[in-house]
């Protein structure tokens, strides 16, 4: 029980520091090898409790990006953190799939699960501080989604929610091109 909530503790303070950062808003542009991140994403969270029996992949046709590193970084590693919170134990072949697609002026990534999913009555909570939608039995913070929230809407973008209840969830993060980006 110490464990768990030390763990708890644990994941509440890196919650509180990525709402900090977030909050500074990070300026700088700089090229990001995106597959690269994403696996340094995958790998923070292969210890979590249930992890190791979630497959981990990516669809990421162009393998660099320039962007704001920091703000990308911490939509993913929360998205993902929640992916692997609300997975499905029964499930024999749970998932977690990053998928990047680039259009004329906006790029989306798209985080996807077979996981729990979210009823619909929820949906337009999902974002709220401190919400977990879990009727008091919360394994997560309910600072996530919303560090995310707020992380997009600093780079201009919109998030969409995609999500059938025991099914899984797909988030949707779309944000325009910078100036150097739609000219490569």
């Amino acid at each position: 029980m110490i464990e768990k909530s030390v763990d708890n503790l644990d994941k509440f303070i890196k919650n509180i520091i990525n709402y900090y950062q977030n909050r500074k808003q990070e300026t700088n542009l700089r090229e990001i090898d995106l597959e690269m991140l994403v696996e340094e994403v995958y790998s923070n969270f292969r210890h979590y409790d249930g992890a190791e029996n979630i497959n981990f992949s990516s669809e990421i046709p162009e393998k660099t990006i320039i962007y704001k590193p920091l703000l990308i970084k911490i939509i993913l590693n929360n998205l993902v953190s929640n992916a692997i919170k609300y997975h499905k134990p029964s499930l024999e072949d749970k998932f977690v799939n990053v998928i990047y697609t680039k259009n004329s002026d906006t790029f989306e990534i798209a985080v996807q699960d077979n996981g729990k999913g979210i009823s619909n009555d929820q949906k337009d909570k999902v974002f709220d501080i401190f919400f977990t939608g879990t009727n008091g039995q919360s394994i997560g913070t309910g600072i996530g989604l919303h560090i995310v929230k707020e992380a997009i809407t600093k780079l201009d973008g919109t998030v969409s929610l995609e999500s059938t209840e025991g099914v899984g969830s797909k988030f949707i993060i779309k944000v325009p091109l910078t100036s150097n980006e739609s000219t490569n």
